[in-house]
């Protein structure tokens, strides 16, 4: 599952480990939006966003 080409960048900011949540972790991102096209609307934005969480969940992560 791929997402939105208006990504640029994506960046692991940080992560976070307990022994008590048998083997899963929490994983901050940042990600870059352009489009070359014209302004980013929040509409734009929102469309956007959505298709990174389908990707997430898309590799059985979790969004919170």
């Amino acid at each position: 599952h791929t997402s939105d080409a208006r990504i640029q960048l994506v960046e692991c900011i940080d992560r976070f480990e307990k022994a008590e949540w048998g083997g899963k972790k929490s994983v901050t991102f940042r990600f870059e939006v352009y489009d070359e096209k014209g302004t980013l609307t929040k509409e734009i934005i929102d469309e956007v966003w959505e298709h990174a969480v389908e990707s997430v969940r898309a590799i059985g992560a979790e969004v919170r």
